[in-house]
């Protein structure tokens, strides 16, 4: 084996090690919730399956955020989704928690959150708009640090989390996915704040 060959070995050897670390530390801070009364939850967006239904996926999330405003955590709810393949995520959401006895006038739709960056925005200027401070973030375990990077990137003072008992089999590829999120998001320029117009319902 040439120097050069043995070098591009020890330095892959280097990232696999530093990746499966970072991994390991998305899991563990995912798993530790962040308990708190916030001024608005927010339901990360997922998957809609064909017949218009939440997957099982986003139907966890969504009765997680169900729990954290029965619980009196949140008084608002926040439902952020993309348009993908057609559909409207949000307005997926917002129906699901209607028809579970969610007031309309409790949940907003976030049609634009197409990231986890754009959801972040978009909860800032809520904050914004509403006179909040706060937020909880309704998502996967290994998916919360970086809604808590996303956020606390925007200037939301203070982030609270919640994740829905749920797993599946792409959660194991999930975590090392994120660690790559979470160096994006770190280094990414300071985002501008945009306040939606007519306090966006």
């Amino acid at each position: 084996m040439t120097l050069v060959s043995r070098i591009l070995l020890r330095t892959a050897l280097v990232a696999a090690l530093a990746l499966f670390a970072s991994s390991v530390a998305v899991e563990l801070d995912g798993h530790r919730e962040r308990g708190g009364h916030g001024d608005v939850a927010v339901v990360l967006g997922s998957r809609v399956d064909a017949d218009g239904q939440p997957s099982a996926r986003l139907r966890a999330r969504l009765e997680r955020g169900l729990q954290v405003w029965r619980g009196h955590r949140a008084p608002r709810l926040i439902v952020s989704g993309g348009r993908f393949r057609g559909v409207d995520e949000a307005h997926v959401m917002k129906a699901w928690l209607l028809a579970h006895g969610v007031p309309d006038s409790v949940v907003t739709e976030d049609p634009h959150g197409r990231n986890t960056w754009e959801s972040a925005r978009f909860t800032r200027a809520w904050l914004t708009r509403h006179g909040g401070h706060s937020a909880i973030a309704v998502s996967q375990y290994f998916h919360l640090p970086r809604c808590r990077l996303a956020f606390a990137r925007h200037g939301i003072d203070t982030v609270y989390t919640a994740g829905p008992d749920f797993a599946e089999w792409r959660d194991l590829y999930s975590a090392p996915r994120e660690v790559i999120g979470l160096l994006e998001y770190a280094l990414r320029p300071a985002p501008r704040l945009q306040v939606p117009p007519g306090g966006a319902r």
